[in-house]
């Protein structure tokens, strides 16, 4: 066959194993002879992915090989289509192999010895004529397993030949196996899990790169709030109710469900650190659509908080360093009694809506408002002197106000900033 690139020869298809778990997951492992030995970082490359410089500035992924045989589409009852999931690699091995069993190693120079004494040279490496000094001389010999000295780096007459040539080596002919050693790689593919109701499709609108929205994990919490009055009891006067008195020195504890939502960006070239720093504590001003899996909803406005993320430094099989990173999202689905003065200016009364992370339930001893009733009101904060004196703020801005605050939109490539969009999408030019 006619060779793939300078350091790739042959790449042979051997074997496939397609196993599934009980949970629906599972693995694919495909078996692959490649020659010569020493293309194989290439291999695994192609195999696992990198990061490509586009050389305008911008990076992008190269993704993980997706099983082909994966990629099939089935016909399912009714007509509709599905496939059998997506199986990407994320794991290889590679054994040294040659075809005519020549396999291993020259001794190097092996002494047989007892002696144990260790004596270090500068590096930490043990010298001297001992059994430790005679192992890292084994260990640190390079050979490509094919009995020669020299790795297999094929030149251009090589490739033509189809074969290295050793002739011009001292003393190696003799332990020449002629470029019959390759290597069986060991590919082993696993399903990724994306979010439902991504639009993986880049020819249709609302593209969205699924290793953006992977793993979604939804995570109910308990968050209890304290009405902060005492409560009263309704004490009888004769064969009546007189009305309320006090007596019982406890306040309720009201719970309420919150939603958590963490999911992961694979593959990440740079860090968005501004677009955290900017997002972070900061609520949805816009709508945001979600997807279950089973229906979408809308998240209103100021019911979703971005919390701190948590990236991990990778790294490639060319040594490029990228990172996955995890995103943390906070959901607020409660609809209630709710004081807006901002949405409703000049209505006092307590309407229904949904309650905002900067809501907080209470009954505010403020006549003016509706007669200390029990709702959800705003909380705020003052930056004056001895707050009173300042600017009221709430507990949390809303994602727009990053612009005034940062000039976001004055960095190169940057994104609007909306913790819909810009956290998912940032990251693959310095300085976003």
């Amino acid at each position: 066959m006619q060779p793939l690139t300078s350091y790739v020869t042959t790449v042979e298809n051997v074997d496939r194993v397609d196993h599934r778990d009980g949970e629906g997951g599972g693995s694919i492992i495909r078996t692959m002879y490649i020659e010569p030995y020493s293309s194989y970082p290439w291999v695994i490359n192609a195999l696992k992915g990198t990061i490509k410089n586009n050389g305008d500035g911008t990076y992008s992924r190269v993704k993980p090989h997706y099983d082909p045989l994966s990629a099939i589409v089935q016909n399912a009852d009714g007509g509709s289509a599905k496939t059998q999931g997506f199986f990407y690699c994320t794991d290889t091995k590679v054994i040294p192999f040659a075809k005519e069993a020549v396999r291993g190693s020259k001794s190097s120079g092996f002494t047989p010895s007892r002696d144990l004494s260790i004596s270090v040279d500068g590096s930490g490496v043990p010298n001297g004529n001992n059994q430790l000094a005679n192992l890292f001389a084994a260990f640190n010999n390079v050979d490509d397993f094919d009995m020669a000295a020299n790795p297999d780096t094929l030149t251009v007459d090589e490739i033509q030949k189809g074969a290295p040539d050793y002739s011009g080596d001292n003393g190696s002919a003799a332990f020449t196996s002629d470029g019959k050693c390759g290597a069986f790689v060991t590919a082993t593919y696993t399903p990724i899990l994306f979010m439902p109701g991504i639009q993986s499709d880049p020819a249709k609108p609302k593209y969205q790169d699924p290793f953006d929205y992977v793993d979604p994990i939804w995570t109910p919490e308990t968050k209890l709030t304290q009405i902060g009055r005492d409560l009263q009891v309704a004490a009888p006067v004769g064969f009546t109710f007189s009305g309320l008195h006090a007596g019982v020195s406890d306040t309720q504890t009201v719970p309420e469900v919150t939603w958590n939502l963490t999911i992961r960006r694979l593959m990440v070239p740079f860090i968005p650190r501004n677009t955290f720093h900017y997002l972070s504590n900061k609520l949805n001003l816009l709508d945001w659509t979600l997807d279950q899996g089973s229906g979408s909803y809308v998240q209103p406005e100021g019911t979703a908080l971005m919390t701190v993320p948590d990236p991990v430094t990778r790294r490639a099989p060319d040594g490029t360093l990228y990172f996955d990173i995890t995103l943390h999202f906070k959901f607020r689905m409660l609809w209630d009694s709710i004081y807006d003065p901002v949405n409703l200016p000049g209505d006092l009364n307590l309407h229904p809506g949904w309650v905002t992370w900067n809501h907080y339930l209470c009954a505010p001893t403020t006549l003016a408002l509706q007669n200390n009733k029990m709702g959800y009101y705003p909380v705020y904060w003052v930056d004056g002197a001895f707050s009173v004196f300042g600017k009221r703020r709430p507990m949390y801005l809303p994602d727009s106000t990053v612009q005034s605050l940062a000039k976001m939109n004055a960095l190169p490539g940057s994104p609007a900033p909306d913790i819909r969009i810009a956290p998912f999408i940032t990251g693959f030019r310095p300085g976003q």
